[in-house]
């Protein structure tokens, strides 16, 4: 909880003093925010936000189960699936415990909030694929919440990886992460954008 307060709670309010709070949001209106922390509750003045930013944490995807294994979980009786291609031997080859495995890519520390000379604003932070599997075309979508009444729009940004060249197309990508490694990205928010009140990823 200590090192990652988002994993107990999906906000983080930046505040205009620069602290951040991190907790639940269980009540609002116009002048006020009333929100859940490990500490108590707190009522902020909305004046004094800044940023209402949302952690939003992606589950992985479900593994695909054969239909005629699906009797075989019910009863908990051992699955055993036949390899999809050949060994030298002519055997069947195994299915390794890497094959099983997911990407799985996750925001390191905060997004970072900048102005540039022509006055956009630039929101930069680094990816980091904590899974098992090489993760292809990572990006961060971002969700901005432009007023107070629900009005949103989004911008995506890809992370600058690991160069990869894909077979069949030939194309080639950097946006690639191998297992445990990292990679920035940068979005740029044109100064015609507006004003936006927080986001969310």
């Amino acid at each position: 909880m200590w090192d990652n307060p988002l994993s107990i709670y999906d906000k983080e309010i930046i505040m205009a003093n620069g602290t951040s709070i991190f907790g639940k949001i269980i009540y609002q209106d116009e002048k006020m925010i009333k929100v859940e922390t490990w500490i108590g509750y707190l009522n902020i003045d909305k004046n004094q936000v800044v940023r209402v930013v949302t952690n939003i944490v992606e589950k992985p995807d479900e593994q695909y189960v054969p239909p005629e294994h699906a009797s075989d979980i019910k009863d908990d009786k051992p699955i055993t699936i036949q390899a999809p291609y050949i060994s030298k031997t002519g055997e069947p080859a195994p299915i390794g415990e890497a094959t099983s495995r997911v990407p799985n890519c996750v925001l390191v520390g905060n997004i970072k909030e900048r102005k540039d000379l022509s006055g956009n604003t630039v929101l930069s932070g680094e990816i980091k694929n904590i899974g098992g599997r090489r993760a292809d075309f990572v990006k961060i979508n971002i969700v901005f919440r432009k007023n107070w009444s629900g009005d949103t729009e989004t911008r995506t940004a890809f992370v600058e990886g690991s160069y990869v060249t894909f077979e069949g197309t030939g194309i080639t990508s950097n946006n690639s992460l191998l297992p445990g490694a990292t990679g920035n990205f940068e979005m740029i928010i044109p100064k015609d954008f507006g004003q936006f009140i927080g986001y969310k990823y």
